[in-house]
């Protein structure tokens, strides 16, 4: 979670397939109730929110990454986004994963979770 409140997840395709590959998602902090947005992106933080509180203890993560194992399954909709921030210098994401983050394109925001069983 960032400090415009934006929680970042690196999502990847099926663990069994290779080589991993990995991309950033931005679940946004939410703008005014008056605004258009609003109701798609709070119900995408609500899912998200619901997933932790029922099947993680309801301890979302805060400054650094949560690696849950296993992989939890998701469909994720939202805006394509070109994060030019992130052009130059470092790649997004932890250490550990950068390497296998081959793009700067990035899901951001989020407009729907749904998380597979």
């Amino acid at each position: 979670r960032e400090k415009d409140n934006d929680y970042h997840l690196i999502i990847g395709r099926n663990p069994s397939a290779t080589p991993e590959i990995y991309m950033t998602m931005e679940l946004s902090g939410l703008p005014p109730s008056s605004s258009s947005s609003f109701k798609k992106l709070k119900a995408a933080r609500d899912a998200f929110k619901k997933f932790y509180d029922d099947n993680l203890g309801g301890n979302l993560p805060g400054v650094k990454y949560d690696f849950p194992d296993p992989p939890i399954p998701v469909e994720i909709e939202g805006s394509l986004f070109f994060d030019a921030s992130h052009a130059t210098g470092t790649r997004p994401g932890p250490k550990s994963l950068k390497s296998r983050m081959p793009t700067i394109w990035e899901v951001h925001p989020i407009s729907k979770m749904v998380f597979k069983s």
